[in-house]
């Protein structure tokens, strides 16, 4: 079986980002006390997010947190509140709409706040999650939903989007086929094995893993 995404970031590449990296913002949303029926209300919401992600994910979560303090890059999460909670639900069928933008707004404040107390040193932020809340170019209907603008504006253009992509998950559909880069690495795929970084704009980029990494 393939690494998952998570995996392969944790092992792969954090090593090799953390020395200039200070912290690294979790796209994972933490409930807050109280409000107990809001956050029942949102389970629903949470779980279409999530729909999809590997069994192993909270395990695998959970060893980036661990490897990351081990590296010196301090890691958090996104620290909702009632309210959040309690728009959400009284979004009715359209809560999932409104927990994508709230997972957006809510990353983008913890990596400016991030940012602005980071050492000269380490001045990167690192931002791990869906490749939809990173998109400098989304479609209109999910603007909302990226924290991208927010962030170059708040680092002055030097914010860089990065989506990582298992081969082995790339199939022929819309779904795939909708991703700028897609026609590219279909074209590349068939004359490398090896890891491919495509560009699909200014300061964004598709990091396709190897095929066939399997640990």
């Amino acid at each position: 079986t393939a690494r998952p995404t998570v995996r392969r970031f944790t092992e792969d590449l954090l090593p090799i980002l953390a020395p200039t990296s200070s912290g690294l913002i979790v796209e994972l949303l933490a409930p807050p006390s109280g409000c107990e029926a809001e956050k029942q209300a949102t389970q629903r919401e949470a779980e279409q997010v999530t729909q999809g992600q590997a069994e192993t994910n909270q395990s695998d979560y959970l060893k980036l947190g661990q490897r990351s303090r081990e590296l010196g890059v301090v890691p958090d999460i996104l620290r909702a509140s009632c309210g959040d909670m309690k728009a959400i639900a009284d979004a009715g069928e359209e809560g999932v709409l409104v927990m994508m933008e709230t997972i957006a707004r809510l990353t983008g404040a913890a990596v400016v706040e991030r940012s602005g107390r980071a050492p000269s040193g380490k001045p990167r932020v690192l931002a791990y999650g869906g490749a939809l809340h990173n998109d400098q170019n989304p479609r209109p209907e999910r603007d909302a939903w990226s924290y991208a603008k927010q962030l170059r504006e708040a680092t002055h253009d030097r914010y860089v989007e990065i989506d990582l992509i298992v081969p082995e998950l790339v199939a022929d559909t819309p779904a795939w086929q909708n991703f700028p880069w897609f026609a590219a690495y279909r074209e590349l795929a068939a004359t490398t094995q090896g890891a491919l970084l495509l560009e699909t704009a200014p300061r964004s980029y598709a990091l396709v893993f190897a095929p066939h990494d399997a640990h």
